[in-house]
């Protein structure tokens, strides 16, 4: 295809001055060359804007038949916009319906465009096709908002009619997207330019669109879409919570309802909780904790609110949903006056562990000052939290006073142990005090008692696992020889108030008896001889060693002691030859020389060539560790020296009457 283009071109040999049409001429040029489809036949041909054309054509086909024999097929004509310059298509082509276009030829179709009338020139010069085509891409609200000048109208004339072709307007697209049930498109166009609907209204197609959503089951979306269509509009946000209300989905929609901006009649507030009291008591709480406060004026009446919560209850025969309690009391910490006390009252009246936030009762009772109102129940406190109650019962003292909480818990034993451990732990000063003595007599009889598994004392499976595992290893170290300290050791160590003997004679009573822990307190009161028979008795060969290498200075005959029992037992001596290296260098030779000569032991040799392998490594590592100790040291008095020898700089106004002069010196 070749276009063609009128231009004007100096006349040849009317060089003159003037410069007007006497010396020039006009004639027609070829512009641009475009390169359409083959079998395209172009009808006509106008100017769209500057930058493109619009384009009549229709495509004819060759069809070949069974005997051979070629028919010719014409397709509908269309019209398409091309590109002014490379004749690139621009848009889908749009098909004319032209009656009777299979007998018709090209010289049959003619068009014409207003884009070059003069009385149209100004407004149709302006106007881009670009700015119109915005108009679809909704996100790019500043392009459509800044539409120039007006599309041309075509004419397309046949041998029988005359079509009028106009550029589709936004209320075309939109239509076009509702025909194809693009509801959202169909929004998002006519949302981005307002201004330029005629036939289509922006709440009817908010309408059709959340209906469709609905229709589809999404109602969480269609709810999330609601703040952003409905806007400040609080007859169509009534209207929807409505809708939403009878599809039995209004849980959907009530934490996107607005309670400010716009602000809904009350009655929309009190049916929304009505209509979930009845049938979600969750929601019913939710949407009473995400409202909040109804405020001035009213939200919803919180007395009408109360008065059915108390008849639904009634309805129920008395057994009261923990979600509408949890709700009641929210009301009456809301109230105006608050009535904190009665708030707290409902969530105590509930079994502990049909709280669902447990959090905001002991919130109530901290921040407002309740401690006087719990006093008496603390068994209620720690049914619905044992963790929060221990924080508020340690905090708390002062409030709640040690002896009040362990008359309600010293009849579980469990319990009672539990809040004493927590003294122990997190009030150290104040429970270390005469007058908590029998306490601590009890907390010892208790830790006995309770010494091999005490899930109690924790809060939660991943607490005790770790209590367990850390358990173990302690087991694991006392086997090896480590030191053990359980916590009836531990309490001991601190308390000032139990009697040593007392807390042996628990130990001893337990089925079997707590060896280990019998250990340590003979080692406490020095009866250092009976802690090692007990060692020895358990075959706890390595800790024997240890506690001899520990308390040999305050029992000089202890090694004595040990070597002998070794001697009198063959197995015994045969384990100390193993473990002895491992706690002491003198040990293995003492225990050498005091075997008698005829005693036979089995692998004698080996065990004497560990000691001496053993003894040579522990005298290489000592004399590393020195060369290691003497280069550190000759290398930070070698840095002290040089930071001794160097310059200072000193202000010489700092040294007094007479400066730098020897006269100042």
């Amino acid at each position: 295809v070749q276009l063609l283009e009128v231009c004007e071109v100096p006349r040849a040999g009317g060089g003159g001055g003037g410069g007007g049409s006497e010396g020039t001429r006009r004639c027609a040029q070829i512009s641009h060359v475009w390169h359409m489809e083959a079998d395209c036949y172009v009808c006509g041909i106008a100017s769209f804007d500057e930058d493109s054309v619009a384009v009549l054509t229709y495509v004819q086909e060759w069809v070949d038949e069974e005997d051979g024999a070629a028919t010719c097929s014409v397709a509908c004509p269309e019209i398409q916009i091309r590109d002014r310059l490379a004749g690139d298509l621009l848009h889908t082509p749009d098909f004319l319906p032209i009656e009777g276009y299979e007998h018709n030829d090209v010289g049959d179709y003619s068009m014409q465009t207003t884009y070059s009338l003069p009385a149209r020139l100004g407004a149709h010069r302006s106007w881009r096709r670009s700015d119109w085509v915005a108009q679809k891409a909704p996100a790019n609200v500043a392009s459509a908002a800044m539409m120039r000048g007006e599309p041309p109208m075509m004419y397309v004339v046949t041998p029988k009619e005359i079509i009028v072709v106009n550029v589709r307007d936004l209320d075309d697209q939109v239509t076009s997207a509702l025909q194809e049930h693009r509801f959202k498109d169909a929004l998002d166009i006519a949302r981005s330019n307002k201004r330029l609907l005629r036939h289509n209204q922006l709440p009817d197609l908010v309408h059709k669109y959340l209906e469709d959503l609905m229709h589809l089951g999404s109602y969480d979306r269609a709810a999330a879409e609601c703040p952003t269509l409905l806007e400040d509009d609080a007859t169509l946000w009534e209207f929807w919570i409505l809708r939403f209300m009878r599809d039995e989905q209004l849980q959907a929609l009530a934490r996107h309802i607005p309670v400010e901006k716009p602000r809904l009649a009350p009655g929309i507030y009190e049916l929304v909780l009505h209509h979930f009291l009845s049938s979600n008591p969750q929601a019913f709480l939710d949407t009473i904790k995400q409202w909040g406060n109804p405020g001035e004026p009213e939200l919803y009446s919180l007395t009408l609110l109360l008065e059915l919560i108390r008849n639904k209850n009634k309805e129920d025969h008395g057994r009261e949903q923990p979600l509408l309690v949890e709700a009641q009391a929210q009301l009456y910490v809301m109230a105006d006056p608050p009535e904190y006390e009665k708030a707290l009252a409902c969530y105590l009246c509930l079994e502990g562990a049909r709280v669902c936030d447990p959090q905001q009762v002991f919130d109530l009772i901290e921040h407002r000052k309740l401690h006087a109102s719990v006093r008496q129940r603390v068994l209620k406190l720690v049914q619905i939290s044992r963790r929060l109650a221990g924080e508020l019962l340690i905090k708390s003292t002062d409030q709640i006073p040690i002896s009040a909480v362990v008359d309600q818990l010293q009849s579980d034993s469990q319990l009672f142990l539990w809040y004493l451990d927590l003294l122990f732990t997190k009030q150290l000063e104040l429970y270390n005090q005469k007058q908590f003595a029998d306490y601590h007599r009890e907390q010892v009889r208790m830790y006995a008692r309770y010494s091999a598994t005490a899930p109690f004392l924790q809060e939660g499976s991943e607490a005790a696992a770790g209590r367990a595992a850390e358990g173990a290893a302690v087991a694991m170290g006392a086997r090896a020889g480590a030191a053990y300290e359980s916590q009836l050791i531990r309490f001991l160590r601190w308390s000032n108030h139990v009697d040593l003997q007392y807390s042996l004679a628990e130990c001893e009573k337990q089925q079997p008896p707590l060896y280990n822990d019998m250990v340590h307190i003979l080692g406490m009161t020095g009866e250092y001889r009976k802690a090692l028979d007990l060692l020895l008795k358990t075959g706890n060969l390595s800790w024997a060693i240890q506690f001899v290498e520990t308390h040999g200075k305050n029992e000089t005959t202890l090694w004595d002691y040990l070597i002998k029992a070794a001697l009198e037992d063959k197995l015994l001596l045969v384990d100390m030859l193993d473990y002895a290296q491992l706690y002491s260098i003198e040990l293995p030779s003492r225990l050498i020389k005091e075997i008698p000569d005829k005693m036979i032991i089995k692998d004698l040799k080996l065990k004497l060539i560990n000691i001496v392998e053993d003894y040579r490594f522990q005298e290489t590592l000592r004399a590393c560790c020195l060369d290691i100790q003497e280069t550190d040291f000759k290398a930070k008095k070698s840095a002290l020296f040089k930071m001794q020898r160097s310059g200072m700089r000193v202000d010489v106004s700092s040294l007094g009457p007479g400066g730098g002069s020897g006269e100042g010196r």
